[in-house]
């Protein structure tokens, strides 16, 4: 048998062994099969993936796709990974591209290890991955867009068209102002060197002016220099006040006394009260001003200034005699009468006044005799009824025997406007007389600021 045949028949036996082998191996599944574990994972499309392809888990091959098959819309992808890799309930799968025009492969993420660990046949969340087609559409629409754009810019009456109108109006536009502005430019310099020659002695005497000026300024400068540094040094009066330590406590303090006497008005609560009543057994009217200096809201200083017929107290004795026709002269006494009468002046009073839930209390010189008050207000002080005593001196020779007495009602009827009625020295006959009239109550916040000045001049 010659040796070329022999060689012949050793290789075709070496194929059919190796064939043999390799179907044994696929058909029982040597132990890589059987030390691998089943997943599934169901994509939108897996172009570009086929049996046996890749499995990687962080760029490393770990695992190869089992079967490919259809179901449904989607695409059911079977493949194994190796016992020893630990796959947790949140792992998830996405098909991805190996380089730019590369193959396709499954990249696996196992997930966190706090999960649970999924068994060998479950299914794995998938992941969609930016594979080259999706580049691809992505880089379409961008072309799409980018054409969009020029069509606009270029088309007619687009945008880039309509610039490159205007351009090319001011171009020409300028074309032809520029030469008249370089002539307007040209003309102006020739003006303007005419002037100067023509004013060349004012313009020598000007700069001169302002040598002069520079001159006397940097004198002064220099002048406040040295007066500044006198000062710091604390040589004269002016620099040893600023220099004194004590200069800015005595100013603080001083501060603080007009702050304290300013802060003490701003409290203040200043109320003015001007009335006027009539007095019908007089036939006569009393009219006053009271100004309320009110600290707190539960107590107050009043001072009243009024015109009252309720003034000085005298009594006229009136004698009548007979007179003789003849001589002329009085022959006796018919009769003689005595009268008590009131003179009309003007009155001051000055009081203390505290108030006690709705009741306030009074005390002070009333119509320049000593007294004191008392008045019952409503909740807001709306209505009051007052009752007055005062000048508790008894005079016989002017029937005056008892304290003068004065009682007064008033309402508050609308904002700041009152009525009011009241009878005054009912306990002595001779004087006694009933009262209506009115007035006015309100605040005055301009009147209190000058108080407040005059407090701080003082």
């Amino acid at each position: 048998m010659k040796t070329e045949f022999k060689v012949g028949i050793f290789f075709l036996a070496t194929i059919a062994a190796l064939v043999t082998l390799v179907l044994s191996l696929e058909k029982l599944g040597i132990s890589s099969r059987q030390d691998t574990n089943i997943y599934t994972a169901y994509f939108d499309q897996v172009a570009g993936l086929s049996r046996q392809s890749d499995v990687r888990a962080a760029g490393v091959r770990v695992g190869k796709v089992e079967s490919i098959n259809l179901e449904g819309n989607k695409a059911k992808v079977v493949f194994s990974l190796p016992k020893n890799i630990n796959v947790y309930s949140d792992a998830h799968v996405s098909l991805v591209s190996l380089g730019i025009l590369g193959e396709k492969y499954i990249d696996f993420s196992n997930g966190r290890l706090t999960n649970t660990n999924l068994e060998s046949g479950s299914t794995l969340k998938t992941v969609q991955g930016t594979g080259l087609d999706e580049l691809v559409n992505v880089l379409i629409d961008v072309g799409k867009d980018m054409k969009a754009i020029t069509e606009s810019l270029n088309g007619e009456g687009g945008k880039l068209t309509s610039i490159m109108d205007n351009l090319d109006v001011m171009t020409s536009d300028l074309r032809v102002r520029i030469p008249r502005l370089a002539e307007d430019f040209q003309n102006a310099a020739r003006t303007f060197n005419a002037f100067i020659k023509d004013n060349e002695t004012e313009t020598s005497g000007a700069i001169k002016d302002f040598r002069l000026l520079a001159t006397k300024f940097q004198v002064t400068a220099d002048n406040l220099n040295a007066m500044s540094q006198k000062i710091n040094s604390g040589e004269g009066t002016l620099g040893k006040l600023l220099n004194d330590g004590s200069t800015g406590e005595k100013i603080n303090k001083t501060l603080d006394s007009l702050e304290s006497a300013l802060s003490g008005y701003s409290n203040l609560d200043l109320r003015l009260d001007a009335s006027a009543a009539y007095w019908a057994d007089r036939s006569d009217a009393r009219a006053g001003l009271r100004i309320e200096m009110a600290p707190q809201n539960d107590y107050w200083y009043s001072l009243d200034l009024n015109s009252s017929p309720d003034g000085k107290n005298s009594k006229v004795t009136r004698t009548t005699t007979s007179i003789d026709p003849i001589t002329g002269l009085p022959t006796g006494i018919v009769s003689s009468q005595s009268t008590s009468i009131s003179d009309k002046t003007v009155s001051l009073s000055a009081a203390f006044n505290k108030k006690v839930g709705n009741v306030v209390f009074s005390a002070g010189i009333f119509d320049g005799k000593g007294g004191g008050s008392i008045e019952v207000r409503n909740l807001n002080d709306t209505l009051r009824l007052g009752f007055t005593a005062y000048d508790f001196s008894k005079d016989s020779s002017i029937n005056k025997n008892n304290p003068r007495y004065r009682f007064t009602s008033s309402y508050q009827f609308y904002k700041n406007f009152y009525i009011q009625a009241g009878v005054q020295d009912f306990a002595n006959k001779d004087y006694r007389t009933m009262f209506v009239g009115g007035g006015i109550r309100w605040k005055d916040e301009d009147l209190k600021k000058l108080l407040g000045l005059a407090a701080v001049g003082r």
